[in-house]
């Protein structure tokens, strides 16, 4: 899936953005390494939570949907090489 979530070498995230309890739509698409094109993307397709108070997105909720999705492309890469493993 090329809009998977990872952080590119290039994107530096400051620490204090990371421990914000609310981000604005540019600091949560730089903390799921991606674009803000692609986070809204996400968001319309409920991959990332919607934002609340106008456009701001709570912290704990975005890192909470970002583990999940990579849990859940962790289980279907592990199916994918045990498929390919077995014709």
């Amino acid at each position: 899936m090329s809009n998977s979530p990872r952080l590119d070498e290039t994107q530096k995230i400051s620490v204090d953005v990371i421990n914000l309890l609310t981000w604005n739509l540019g600091q949560a698409a730089a903390v799921c390494g991606t674009s803000k094109g692609t986070f809204r993307t996400w968001v319309r397709e409920g991959i990332m939570p919607q934002p609340f108070h106008g456009k701001r997105y709570s912290a704990a909720d975005v890192k909470r949907a970002l583990a999940s999705f990579d849990i859940q492309h962790q289980k279907a890469d592990a199916y994918d090489v045990w498929r390919a493993e077995r014709g």
